[in-house]
């Protein structure tokens, strides 16, 4: 998917075939960001958090990389990823430094602050329904300068063909 490709506004979330509609379990993904000679310089994890959300995880931006309006890029396709799951909110702990500029950076993305998490770290979440337009919003203001970066999604490390069967069946209580 290119960035021109991102503004257009995610449809209904994707059902995949199952009985009833529901969306099918999945798995954490990675969310990789690759210049044309398909250099990663960016990614971002995503997992699925309980019955109706997920958790964003590691984004990260080379420095080159930075500003360019790239991380908004893969949270926007860590949200649709989730809606296109059925899932409708997203949490996150911001690894700020004590700046306060990573905080600012996903309160204008529609993050609010819910606490301290696990690690220590802000906690923040938001529902896609608010944090999908702030980003569109971003987007549109950086997505005329932008190369031509490409993403992709790919399993997250340590899930092999047969971990990932397991643990669709143990989703599904075939197991």
């Amino acid at each position: 998917m290119t960035a021109a490709q991102s503004l257009h506004p995610p449809s209904e979330p994707e059902r995949l075939g199952r009985p009833g509609g529901e969306p099918a379990p999945w798995l954490p993904m990675d969310i990789l960001c690759e210049t044309p000679d398909s250099e990663v310089v960016g990614q971002v994890s995503v997992s699925p958090s309980g019955p109706g959300a997920i958790l964003i995880q590691n984004l990260r931006v080379q420095e080159p990389h930075r500003g360019q309006g790239l991380g908004v890029w893969l949270v926007a396709e860590a949200l649709r990823l989730g809606g296109r799951q059925g899932r409708g909110r997203a949490w996150l702990e911001a690894d700020d430094n004590g700046s306060g500029r990573l905080l600012r950076w996903y309160r204008a993305l529609g993050f609010r602050d819910i606490g301290q998490g696990a690690h220590g770290q802000p906690a923040m979440e938001t529902s896609l329904a608010r944090a999908l337009p702030a980003v569109q919003r971003q987007l549109r203001a950086r997505v005329t300068g932008l190369p031509p970066y490409t993403l992709r999604a790919v399993p997250a490390p340590g899930f092999t063909a047969r971990s990932r069967a397991a643990s669709i069946e143990r989703a599904e209580g075939r197991r």
